[in-house]
């Protein structure tokens, strides 16, 4: 499975990967990295353990998830990624709750610029890109404001 979908797949405290596994009756284990840092790129190995009929549906449940999440790179004002890091991520955390998507920060570019993945279903992804979008603004605004009454 690709490697962003890790956390989906897993869930919150191993609740979505144990509801996979009830609702198939397969075992379901993530192979490990031996050591190497987990990335958003790539993919990684999913171990499918159990009877023929219950591996199958464990598979198939596995690609429905995958073909229902979708993945966006926003490019924002590297002010932004300030905000979504500051006090421990929480605006982070906030956006991620409220819109259902995931938000990853990938990296700062030279030209202040942040690049930034987005990843959940289509509305969920679309809630979050345009709830990213509104901090830019709001952010934007607020360091360009003082420039602008002086």
């Amino acid at each position: 499975v690709p490697s962003r979908l890790v956390g989906v797949i897993i869930g919150r405290a191993g609740a979505g990967i144990k509801e996979l596994e009830q609702r198939s009756g397969a075992w379901i284990t993530l192979e490990e990295m031996n050591g190497v840092e987990p990335s958003i790129e790539g993919d990684r190995v999913v171990l499918l353990f159990g009877s023929e009929e219950s591996v199958k549906l464990a598979e198939k449940m596995l690609q429905q998830i995958m073909e229902r999440h979708t993945l966006r790179k926003v490019c924002l004002a590297s002010g932004v990624m300030d905000c979504l890091t500051d006090h421990g991520g929480w605006m982070r955390k906030e956006l991620q709750q409220v819109s259902g998507a995931q938000i990853t920060i990938c990296n700062e570019s030279a030209d202040d610029e942040t690049l930034i993945e987005v990843c959940g279903g289509a509305a969920e992804v679309e809630v979050a890109c345009q709830l990213l979008r509104e901090r830019e603004h709001w952010r934007c605004r607020a360091v360009l404001m003082p420039r602008l009454i002086a």
